[in-house]
């Protein structure tokens, strides 16, 4: 019944716009003075047709589009030539009108349809995977992570087995659900006619287990359209390290970072820029977690040149000491050392340095005391470090399936739309 609702629909959908192709053909050729013979609803053979003025209007026997039948339309007909209604008569740009008032009538219908679709409420037109990812943003795409069964039809192997609708597929057959490279072999093994079936799905937290044998017609399991996301994988964590002590897992997903969504390597590596404190929202399975990790440092601010004859240079700082604090205040950046030291011009400042010991690559910290000048300075070239020896978790890029529940309708007001 699907199948057959499917194949009228389409015939219905195509024939009206074959028609309407059609009628701009059949318009411009009217105005231009061509003689229509015929103008047709479907293809020949003609099983009722009714003559109207010059043109004959009729029903063909194959419910497959249309067309419009012009007098002289072979070039070839001596006959075509002489007669001045004729279209093979008409000067090119004449010609030139008919055939392009088809497609031209095609583009009208498309700008009225969407006119008053989206006048009245429609699905949004995404054009590009932005577009996609914005809506998901905004709430307008409802989506689940993972595959997830939409409907179980009655009396058919899924039903009798006891899968029920919102179901999330783990694994067939011991194929993984949650790999793009995954997922046409997993819908194939579903397919499969009497083909032995042994599903893992998450329902309410609980992974349960499910046997089947296929009927003639399949599983009889419906899913939601999947589409696959790219996003950020935990690949390890520093044992004892905050990230640990924050509870973050390898193979957590990371879906916002500081509210902020996060899909791709960039987002990832903006989200972290200047960040000490990040508030997460991970995916773990088929739940959400929210947690805040602490990191340390991961950029630093390192002396790169002392000038002579300045405070700094009497105070005794060295080229690629590490500035940890500023009068107890936590620096990670150049800027922050230069405000600090610019709000005190001419006051003492305490500099807490990280200095390498000559022969080890251990470091100590050393306090030192400094007054700017004048000016708020004190005589030294700054430069960022970025430390990576303070990682505590890896990452990676993977694409990850989700399951889209719905896709709310946008309406605009006429002129807009």
């Amino acid at each position: 019944m699907d199948f057959l609702l499917t194949v009228v629909a389409f015939l219905v959908i195509f024939s009206v716009l074959v028609l309407i192709h059609e009628w701009g053909h059949f318009f411009v050729a009217r105005k231009a003075g061509i003689k229509v013979e015929e103008f047709g609803f479907g293809l020949p053979p003609r099983i009722w047709g009714k003559k109207k003025g010059e043109t004959l209007y009729s029903i063909n026997a194959i419910p497959f589009g249309g067309f419009v039948r012009l007098l002289g339309e072979d070039s070839r007909d001596p006959k075509a030539l002489k007669d001045k209604r004729s279209f093979a008569s008409k000067p090119a740009r004449v010609r030139i009108a008919v055939i392009v008032a088809g497609v031209f009538m095609n583009f009208v219908l498309a700008w009225l349809l969407l006119t008053i679709g989206f006048t009245f409420g429609i699905q949004p037109l995404l054009v590009n995977g932005d577009e996609v990812l914005a809506g998901i943003n905004d709430g307008m795409i409802k989506t689940r992570q993972g595959i997830i069964i939409k409907e179980v039809k009655d009396l058919s192997p899924a039903s009798q087995s006891g899968l029920q609708p919102g179901d999330r597929i783990i694994s067939v057959n011991g194929i993984d659900a949650d790999s793009s490279v995954s997922a046409d072999p997993l819908k194939a093994q579903m397919a499969l006619a009497e083909k032995p079936l042994r599903l893992d799905v998450e329902r309410d937290g609980v992974v349960r287990r499910y046997e089947m044998v296929n009927d003639k017609l399949g599983s009889g399991i419906g899913l939601y359209e999947v589409m696959f996301l790219p996003r950020i994988v935990i690949g390890s964590v520093k044992e004892g390290s905050g990230t640990d002590i924050a509870g973050v897992l390898p193979r957590d997903v990371v879906l916002q970072i500081n509210g902020q969504p996060v899909y791709f390597l960039d987002d990832y590596y903006n989200a972290l820029q200047g960040q000490n404190r990040l508030e997460l929202m991970l995916m773990r399975g088929s739940d959400i977690v929210n947690t805040v990790v602490n990191l340390p440092q991961g950029e630093l601010t390192v002396i790169s040149n002392i000038f002579p004859d300045t405070p700094a240079a009497e105070a005794g700082f060295m080229r690629d000491d590490l500035i940890v604090s500023v009068n107890g205040e936590k620096v990670s950046n150049p800027g922050e050392v230069v405000a600090i030291t610019q709000d005190h011009p001419t006051e003492a400042l305490t500099y807490v340095v990280r200095r390498a010991r000559e022969g080890t690559g251990e470091g100590e910290e050393v306090s030192i005391d400094v007054t700017a000048t004048g000016a708020g300075q004190i005589g030294v070239g700054l430069s960022t470090i970025v430390s990576h020896e303070n990682s505590e978790m890896s990452v990676y890029a993977a694409d990850f399936p989700v399951s889209v529940l719905k896709i709310e309708d946008v309406r605009y007001p006429f002129w807009v739309a």
